[in-house]
């Protein structure tokens, strides 16, 4: 049977107080959010890409990592990044869940650049479920991030035990036995964090 057709536009609605929707079709999903940004107020981009996340009419962030200063990856000549992780629970589909990742990115005024060149922010999805898929557009899990300690060491802050679907394996067996090749890239904690705290996402200082 086809979803209610009032019901899928809630799919795609956003608001801070979420309506009181059941979709019995469907199960919540974990799914893990990599978020990054090297242009113009990079914390208060990244702040604002996830207040978005979790005012989705479809989806709540449960999970927040620590906020990190890291070196740019791929094309290095540009400036540092702030990255984090944020786990959240969400009725959308893998596809659903891109296209709205997209569309935070837009209204956050994301340019058109070279690959791995400056973002006003960047959100990637690093894993779905324990879900594959390999696309022209979108792989997941996310191709690169066994690579990247800005990804691997936030995502273990928030989940310690998450497996790997492909490798299946614990993704920290997989990070403490990477290849001695892979650079550091994380230079520290930035000096504000996003908190998490009774349902509501906000600023705060450095944490200890």
């Amino acid at each position: 049977m086809s979803e209610d057709p009032n019901k899928i536009k809630y799919l795609f609605s956003t608001g801070k107080d979420k309506p009181n929707i059941q979709f019995p079709e469907r199960q919540k999903k974990n799914a893990f959010i990599g978020l990054g940004s090297n242009i113009d107020d990079r914390f208060t981009s990244i702040l604002n890409a996830v207040k978005m996340l979790d005012h989705l009419n479809t989806t709540d962030v449960v999970q927040i990592s620590g906020v990190y200063e890291s070196k740019a990856w791929g094309f290095e000549n540009q400036s540092d990044f702030l990255n984090c992780v944020v786990k959240i629970r969400t009725f959308l589909t893998k596809l659903e869940l891109f296209v709205l990742i997209k569309q935070i990115e837009k209204r956050l005024n994301r340019q058109t650049r070279e690959k791995w060149h400056e973002r006003e922010v960047d959100l990637d999805i690093l894993l779905y479920e324990s879900d594959v898929i390999d696309t022209s557009f979108l792989s997941i899990p996310h191709r690169s991030m066994l690579e990247r300690d800005f990804v691997i060491i936030p995502l273990l802050q928030i989940e310690p035990e998450i497996i790997h679907p492909i490798h299946k394996k614990k993704i920290s067996e997989l990070w403490e036995n990477r290849d001695e090749n892979i650079k550091t890239y994380i230079l520290g904690l930035h000096k504000c964090q996003i908190e998490l705290k009774n349902g509501e996402i906000d600023k705060i200082g450095k944490r200890n």
